[in-house]
């Protein structure tokens, strides 16, 4: 027979469940409290940007050839095969996929943004460890340099780090000339929120931006 038994509150227990610096009940509260604060700003950010980017796309008219764009695709090989319907609904990301792109050049050449090599490289060398400690539990120093050294070598993980770190600084730039108003909501008013613009967005296939 087996019996649960409530854990004793002492200074082992919290600093097992949250670091060193936390040995007393109080301490815990806090950290809690901290982490909390820094989940809904990030959500927050995240949802603010949500809200520029689909404004931003519905403002901004861009033309492109679509006759000679869909052409160019259907002579792909994994889009020979595809229903005309799934086809149409892809090609209709895909335009709205290069509007943003060319959206967030321009304002980086306008607002003269850049993106420094030591800034790809932080940005390759987290991406590992997340990818790391995701699959194995930890991330092991060696297997994150080899990681690494690979996705700087890779062209594609390259430009992807360089257009990740140009968009988050477009983001900031816009966030700070707009000069949002803060504004005091519930958490689940806010949760609702989040989910309806998510379905909106998800309905024109343009998570994969964020």
């Amino acid at each position: 027979v087996k019996r649960l038994v409530p854990a004793e509150l002492d200074e082992e227990f919290f600093q097992f469940h949250f670091g060193e610096e936390v040995k007393d009940e109080e301490a815990a509260r806090s950290f809690i409290k901290d982490e909390l604060q820094k989940f809904y700003e990030t959500e927050a950010k995240q949802f603010l940007n949500m809200n520029i980017m689909e404004e931003v796309l519905a403002e901004t008219e861009v033309r492109f050839p679509e006759a000679f764009l869909k052409r160019w695709l259907l002579q792909m090989d994994k889009n020979k095969e595809m229903e005309e319907s799934v086809f149409d609904k892809q090609f209709e990301t895909f335009l709205k996929e290069m509007k943003w792109q060319m959206i967030v050049s321009e304002l980086g050449r306008k607002y003269q943004i850049d993106v420094e090599v030591e800034e790809v490289s932080r940005q390759l060398q987290m991406r590992a460890y997340n990818y790391l400690n995701s699959q194995m539990g930890y991330a092991d120093p060696e297997m994150i340099r080899q990681i690494y050294d690979y996705m700087m070598k890779d062209k594609n993980q390259y430009q992807k780090a360089v257009e990740e770190l140009m968009t988050a600084k477009v983001f900031d730039k816009v966030r700070e000339i707009i000069q949002p108003v803060l504004q005091e909501v519930t958490i689940d008013s806010f949760r609702e929120e989040v989910k309806a613009l998510n379905e909106q967005i998800k309905e024109r296939n343009l998570t994969e931006h964020f």
